[in-house]
């Protein structure tokens, strides 16, 4: 019998990796993650990891991979690899849980983000099908806009929920969900509780509230009425169930065009009017949903991305270098006041 691992004594194979060590013996003040300023993930268990061999039958690591032999049981066994925690040597027993995040070898890794090089030995999150990398702290960033703003994407293959590749890459997805705990144990729990949310509200035949930093499930079957209102108690919106826009600034009751609200600017491509509040996120407009949602002359739905604060297509040469998110020098106008309903 064989396995595609290389031969060792010890059962220590590969180079080192990044690995969640959820019970580690090794304070997070004395990791490298902590060494390297990254706090948060220090605390959340990032460590450098180790991959290793050992017998299924036995967990006895002193093994032949090549001929599938382990020396403790004496006989041909089936072998399996498994994570350890690199940094503690009291870990050696426990198990550690797989992630996303890298170990920057050299020079070439590159965040996709801020286009700044991660230095070598130093941690990123890479997406496995694309290979785009994020160092850790726009990693904190995207995941903080991506659950604010609800954007998890479903994973059929893998029956799971995840986030996507913020360079708009297809189906390119996080694999192991407990990369996101790097970002914060709280904004994790977030992410849980809206994939839940998600997922019962698409197997009743629900919709989301399409309001900006809302996005609250409504759960299923819908009403025949044209409007019902956001259940969610921060919000309670009014939403046409015709073009899930907010029913008051539609013109879907009236057959009218909706005048443009103050702040909003006209997407380059189809020239609907689109509204980014101060801190909903990033400047990405169309980012999770498809494009834009506006229409274009034919009726269709216009599909492109852009951003709203240079209006060029998305990305252009200096968005996400400059103003990727919601900053105090941006333009976008404050949340105000949602008016009254009119009869």
């Amino acid at each position: 019998m064989q396995v595609d691992l290389s031969w060792t004594s010890t059962g220590i194979i590969g180079p080192m990796f990044a690995v969640r060590c959820a019970d580690c013996r090794l304070t997070a003040g004395d990791s490298v993650a902590a060494r390297r300023g990254h706090a948060v993930a220090a605390s959340a268990g990032l460590r450098v990891g180790k991959r290793r061999v050992r017998c299924r039958h036995c967990r006895g690591e002193v093994v032949d991979a090549d001929r599938g032999h382990c020396y403790t049981c004496n006989a041909d066994r089936a072998l399996e690899q498994f994570l350890v925690c690199a940094e503690s040597s009291t870990c050696r027993d426990q198990q550690a849980l797989p992630t996303d995040c890298i170990v920057a070898e050299d020079a070439e890794c590159q965040c996709s983000i801020c286009m700044q090089t991660v230095p070598a030995g130093d941690f990123a999150v890479q997406f496995p099908s694309c290979r785009h990398a994020l160092d850790l702290e726009c990693f904190e960033a995207f995941v903080q806009s991506a659950v604010n703003n609800r954007q998890i994407a479903p994973s059929p293959e893998r029956n799971l929920y995840s986030l996507n590749c913020p360079m708009r890459c297809p189906e390119s997805l996080l694999v192991y969900t407990d990369t996101i705990r790097l970002a914060g144990d709280g904004v994790y729990q977030r992410f849980k509780l809206f994939a839940t949310e998600i997922s019962l509200t698409l197997a009743s035949g629900g919709m989301f509230c399409p309001h900006p930093r809302c996005g609250t499930g409504i759960m299923g079957p819908l009403p025949s009425s044209r409007v019902i209102d956001c259940p969610n108690p921060d919000c309670r919106r009014p939403i046409c169930l015709r073009c899930l826009a907010d029913a008051v600034q539609c013109g879907c009751r009236r057959g009218t065009v909706p005048a443009d609200l103050p702040g909003s600017k006209r997407c380059p491509f189809c020239s609907s009017p689109v509204t980014h509040y101060k801190d909903d996120g990033c400047h990405h407009i169309g980012y999770g949903i498809g494009g834009c949602q506006g229409r274009n002359p034919d009726g269709t739905v216009c599909g492109r991305h852009w951003c709203y604060v240079c209006l060029c297509e998305w990305p252009g040469p200096t968005c996400m270098r400059d103003h990727w998110f919601c900053s105090s020098s941006c333009d976008c106008p404050g949340r105000r006041e949602t008016p009254d309903r009119t009869t």
